[in-house]
């Protein structure tokens, strides 16, 4: 072998060199990239992305800014039990004041008299009307406009009333019967103005029973404003064996008419 030439393994060898050392012409056409612009255009982007986040998180914020906050309130157990309790003390103190007042008396004015709302003081009065007449009371209350409400004796035991009671009447003082009903429903709903009469009783005609009445000493007359405030008088209650004071009349009255009914029953 010369000098100058050289063995295959060389050759090979040679090739390769060539081969790692010369570029490729899609290599030599692709532009150098400098690591500062990687990090220029890294900067760009994260920019970009964050303002564009921004923007779309702002409405969203806004919305929750301007929306109206709501508190719950929820009712305790204990709180409800409580209200509950309040409620049912009201019931014996609303229907005594109907039974003192004698006439329809307003949902506000029971509410500012027993310091207590009117919704509460409803509630007690529709208590009061359903526990009469689960227990077949001779009383009943009644709502004859929207917001007043009055108790007074059932028509079926104000029409008994007399019949049980007339034996004991002196003859000098025996009624008609329109005086009879009138002076009934006198005596269960006293004081009572005599417009408020005539519009229960549904008749005109019963001026003239209350002028009669008013004749024999039965009843009194106390003027008030445009009309006429009754009541029962004291001979009206020596003939019928009433007690004066009209709390203790009343009571007496619904007392007879609950015995009176016991006695019919049997």
């Amino acid at each position: 072998m010369e000098p100058n030439e050289e063995s295959p393994a060389e050759e090979e060898k040679i090739k390769s060199e060539e081969e790692v050392e010369e570029p490729s012409e899609e290599q030599e056409n692709v532009a150098p990239v400098a690591p500062n612009m990687i990090t220029e255009e890294v900067n760009e982007v994260s920019e970009s992305d964050v303002e564009n986040s921004k923007l779309e998180a702002e409405p969203a914020d806004e919305i929750i800014e301007e929306a109206p906050v709501q508190v719950l309130k929820v009712k305790t157990r204990e709180a409800k039990e409580k209200e509950g309790e309040i409620k049912e003390k009201l019931v014996p103190y609303v229907e005594a004041a109907l039974f003192l007042a004698g006439r329809p008396i307003g949902e506000l004015e029971l509410a500012e008299a027993l310091d207590s709302d009117r919704l509460t003081v409803r509630w007690a009065l529709r208590r009061v009307k359903r526990s009469l007449n689960e227990q077949n009371s001779a009383l009943e209350v009644l709502n004859p406009t929207k917001d007043r409400w009055v108790l007074q004796l059932c028509e079926e035991f104000s029409r008994r009333l007399y019949d049980y009671i007339e034996q004991f009447i002196p003859k000098e003082a025996m009624l008609s019967g329109e005086e009879i009903d009138t002076l009934t429903m006198i005596a269960y709903r006293q004081p009572i103005t005599s417009a408020l009469l005539v519009k229960i009783a549904g008749r005109p005609t019963i001026y003239e029973s209350i002028k009669s009445l008013h004749e024999k000493g039965f009843i009194t007359i106390e003027k008030q404003e445009r009309t006429n405030l009754l009541k029962t008088s004291k001979k009206f209650a020596d003939i019928y064996g009433f007690d004066t004071e009209m709390r203790n009349l009343k009571i007496q009255l619904v007392w007879r008419l609950k015995k009176r009914a016991k006695l019919e029953k049997k």
